[in-house]
């Protein structure tokens, strides 16, 4: 017992004149032999524990933000190359018109140096011609057909390829527009793919004149493609769309995609 209080008197601190003495935190643990362990220092460990976990609160914090800011930066740049390759898509189907009716324009422009030239034209010749080349825009009575339908898949696009023909007896020139629809009907509408692009309502495009332009008089092979995709993936049928030049719907017809 003598030796436990010699031992607590050893460890008492003592206050000099004039010393100011800093509190600090101190643990006594105590043997059974009554020795005594004196830990010190315990408010600086609990001062530094605390700054690291305020340290790891604003990491987390920080990464967050940084992650929100880079998810919303990807979001936007996804939005703009949406809309760029809608562009794109327009521009593409604009230039295939003016191809085609600088086509047109072609034979006009020979015959107009021909007569710079002062050569002689045939006006019945001529005018018969014209009659034969008399684009006509309601072909809804000219039967057409679809023939040889072969879809190709690449690394970077897929392809739909197709015979288009006027099997009737007319010399006429038929022009209006035409697409492609990839669909199925265990998906929703929302998940299936057209081109040109149209918005589709209750199965088919709901603008007409945003289809490929065409011109025929007998017969013609029409490429439609699909950029950006590989496959068809579940979309397991096409349909193939004509309208006339007015709007009207004059041919549709389906090919089961699981038979090519």
């Amino acid at each position: 017992m003598e030796n436990f209080q010699r031992d607590l008197e050893r460890n008492r601190v003592k206050k000099e004149p004039g010393e100011n003495i800093r509190k600090k935190w101190s643990v006594l643990f105590i043997s059974s032999t009554g020795k005594i362990f004196n830990l010190t220092y315990i408010r600086s460990a609990a001062l530094i524990l605390l700054f690291f976990v305020l340290f790891l609160i604003a990491g987390i914090i920080f990464l967050f933000t940084t992650l929100k800011f880079v998810k919303d930066d990807n979001q936007n740049l996804e939005n703009n190359l949406e809309k760029t390759q809608t562009k794109l898509l327009e521009l593409k189907k604009e230039n295939e018109q003016l191809r085609i009716k600088l086509a047109f324009l072609k034979p006009s422009e020979t015959l107009t140096s021909q007569e710079k030239n002062g050569e002689k034209k045939d006006f019945k010749r001529e005018d018969k011609q014209e009659e034969k080349k008399n684009i006509i825009k309601d072909f809804s009575k000219i039967p057409l057909e679809t023939r040889n339908f072969k879809i190709e898949s690449t690394k970077g696009q897929v392809r739909v390829n197709f015979d288009l023909v006027n099997i009737s007896k007319s010399d006429l020139i038929i022009s209006g527009y035409v697409f492609v629809l990839l669909s199925n009907e265990n998906i929703s509408e929302t998940h299936w793919m057209i081109s040109p692009y149209s918005k589709i309502t209750r199965g088919k495009p709901s603008s007409p004149q945003n289809g490929q332009y065409f011109s025929i008089q007998r017969f013609k092979p029409v490429t439609i493609k699909f950029p950006g995709i590989s496959s068809t993936g579940v979309l397991n049928k096409a349909d193939i769309f004509i309208y006339a030049e007015d709007g009207e719907l004059v041919l549709k017809k389906g090919f089961d995609l699981n038979e090519n």
